[in-house]
């Protein structure tokens, strides 16, 4: 790297390090600058002249360990989104990302799923109807609006499993 590469590359890394707080003890190193919907630290850099916001777990990563491999995830261990400790984070891909956020229960499913068509109290109507009245697949998506393919795997376990788990028993 040329000097003033270098110097540019310091000057970002201090900034960036100055919105991390790691001087608390905490073992999550929290992010202090702005804050995404989602809960990730954003960071304005500049690029090829141009300027860019990167989250910062995944420049954290990039300063501290180096490149991130194309079409790799930055992810947490702490499932904390605005941790930027490089030993909470590890590098994988999509599917990695998404047996991770399985794993942790961060999947959303059912009717907390915003665009769910159907609710509980449909499921359990399917499953009366189909198993114990015998209806066909097409009436049953007819009635509520959704393709027979949707029908058929309420009813093979594929979606909304059933019976229930507790955690998707309505908490009142």
């Amino acid at each position: 790297m040329r000097y003033r590469e270098t110097q540019a590359r310091k000057r970002m890394s201090d900034r960036f390090w100055s919105k991390v707080e790691n001087s608390s003890g905490a073992s999550c190193w929290q992010w202090l600058g702005y804050v995404n919907d989602q809960g990730y630290g954003c960071f304005d850099i500049r690029w090829n002249g141009k300027r860019r916001t990167g989250h910062a777990p995944r420049i954290a990563w990039e300063l501290r360990r180096g490149p991130i491999p194309e079409a790799m995830h930055v992810l947490h261990h702490c499932d904390n989104p605005g941790c930027c400790n490089v030993s909470h984070l590890f590098i994988g891909d999509n599917a990695i990302n998404i047996a991770d956020k399985v794993a942790k229960g961060r999947q959303v499913k059912g009717e907390r799923n915003g665009n769910h068509k159907l609710t509980w109290d449909d499921i359990d109507w399917i499953h009366v109807y189909a198993n114990q009245l015998g209806w066909p697949n097409s009436l049953l998506a007819e009635c509520h609006g959704v393709d027979p393919s949707v029908i058929s795997n309420v009813l093979c376990g594929r979606r909304w499993h059933y019976p229930r788990s507790n955690d998707d028993r309505p908490q009142w």
